[in-house]
């Protein structure tokens, strides 16, 4: 966003922008010089805050005589932010415990926890398909004339149980026998794969392939079909104590956003293929609900493949260099964690 600042006008809103971020409370003129202690006059930083209103940076909250950054505001703050920033180390902050943790929903459970507890926000994480992992042991199981467990172990250790309906009533033998083979044949390969490799043995004319592939087939399908975005969410509560959501109306129509989840996938899934982190202000959010909020994302990675999404939820009024650099670095640990899949 180029707006045609000065320094001098770059400087006073970053110091608007702290002093906010910090007390929740306009600022005015006079504050301002002496919180800066510098020879600028409380006129001539009038004028400046002034200059900065009428370029949308700045605006008076009702009737007080200070004033406060607009989302456009913290837009050209987070912008110049972004240009300036790299990641140069990763930062560990006290991640290293994630990596004994083996069950993927734990993992998912904890680092949502960790965004949240590190943050003092709403931290959230999207957890990779099973339909995208690699495989490397795998169970049917049958419960009933309709229903069958799908126990799915990754090569990175996730487990995912899944109870699928089907149309067809299988015997647990003839699920052994599909077992048995895609344990043997199809290790280190995603649920497509497995589902290509039957398909090229069904033309090869062999009876048992064709067998094989048609109940895959049906299973496959039914996991796929099943399989929704986990989105894993920790820190309502952190909500409670910034005075933005001091409006009951507010916060509930928030919270009520929080747990449909629905609607937080659908922006964590925007940042899937953007580099970097992103960063959404206020209302550049499309929900109404979140318009308040800013949200800091960054998408994680398996390899070569990107496979979900992190991030976190606070107000506009956010420490977002801090924010930004957890948000990075919790997703580069989490990338270091997924590097055998």
């Amino acid at each position: 966003m180029e707006l045609g600042l000065t320094k001098r006008e770059k400087f006073i809103l970053s110091i608007i922008i702290e002093y906010y971020t910090l007390h929740a409370e306009p600022i005015g003129s006079r504050t301002l010089s002496k919180r800066l202690n510098t020879s600028l006059s409380p006129a001539t930083l009038r004028n400046i805050m002034a200059d900065l209103e009428e370029k949308g940076l700045l605006k008076h909250p009702h009737t007080s005589a200070g004033r406060i950054p607009t989302d456009i505001g913290y837009r050209y703050h987070v912008d110049n932010l972004l240009k300036r920033y790299s990641r140069k180390k990763i930062k560990k902050f006290g991640l290293e415990s994630l990596s004994k943790i083996q069950e993927g929903e734990g993992l998912m459970e904890e680092v949502s926890r960790r965004l949240s507890f590190l943050s003092k926000y709403v931290g959230l994480i999207i957890a990779p398909k099973i339909t995208d992992l690699r495989m490397k042991h795998m169970d049917f199981i049958v419960l009933s004339s309709n229903k069958i467990l799908v126990v799915f172990i990754s090569k990175t250790g996730w487990v995912y149980n899944k109870i699928i309906e089907v149309k067809e009533s299988y015997l647990q033998e003839k699920l052994n026998t599909i077992t048995r083979y895609i344990n043997t044949e199809c290790v280190n390969l995603t649920l497509k794969q497995i589902h290509k490799k039957l398909i090229e043995r069904v033309s090869e004319g062999k009876n048992l392939y064709k067998i094989l592939s048609e109940n895959i087939s049906i299973i496959n399908d039914e996991i796929y079909k099943k399989h929704t975005e986990d989105l894993y969410l920790q820190g309502h509560a952190n909500i409670l104590k910034h005075p933005e959501f001091a409006d009951l109306e507010k916060m509930k129509t928030l919270f009520q956003t929080l747990e449909e989840k629905i609607k937080l996938v659908q922006l964590l899934n925007k940042c899937i293929y953007q580099d970097g982190v992103k960063v959404t202000i206020g209302t550049e959010n499309e929900d109404p609900a979140i318009q308040n909020c800013s949200v800091v994302m960054s998408s994680y990675c398996m390899g070569d493949r990107i496979k979900g999404a992190l991030g976190i939820i606070g107000p506009t009024r956010m420490r977002y260099p801090e924010i930004i650099t957890l948000v990075d670095n919790v997703a580069a640990f989490i990338e270091i964690l997924f590097a055998k899949e």
